[in-house]
């Protein structure tokens, strides 16, 4: 594996991470029926268990399983960046270096 391949992982892991923290929050608010859209198709592979999860993600990919068996309804689908500007722009939102923060009244 080249670092260019560990850093393709890595994004891909924070890119699915900002998904679970997306259905805890529709979770924590009582809905039970989700459309998952992210600009990443990797993410969206791993959540319809079409790509295989590396290893570091297996405990935030076991959680994202759990979650999504408790729901009513789900879907997954890649959407482009350019289609997906509210996601984009959130992602860009830091508080502090390193950071981001998200509450139910920002989102």
């Amino acid at each position: 594996m080249t670092i260019q391949d560990k850093d393709f992982h890595s994004i891909n892991i924070f890119e699915y991470k900002a998904i679970i923290q997306g259905l805890r929050l529709v979770v924590s608010h009582g809905l039970s029926r989700v459309l998952i859209e992210s600009d990443s198709s990797i993410a969206i592979a791993w959540i319809l268990g079409k790509g295989r999860v590396p290893w570091k993600a297996f405990r935030v990919h076991h959680e994202l399983r759990s979650i999504l068996a408790s729901l009513d309804a789900w879907q997954a689908l890649h959407t482009y960046r350019k289609g997906n500007q509210v996601a984009d722009h959130l992602a860009a939102w830091r508080t502090a270096p390193g950071q981001t923060t998200i509450g139910p009244h920002e989102a």
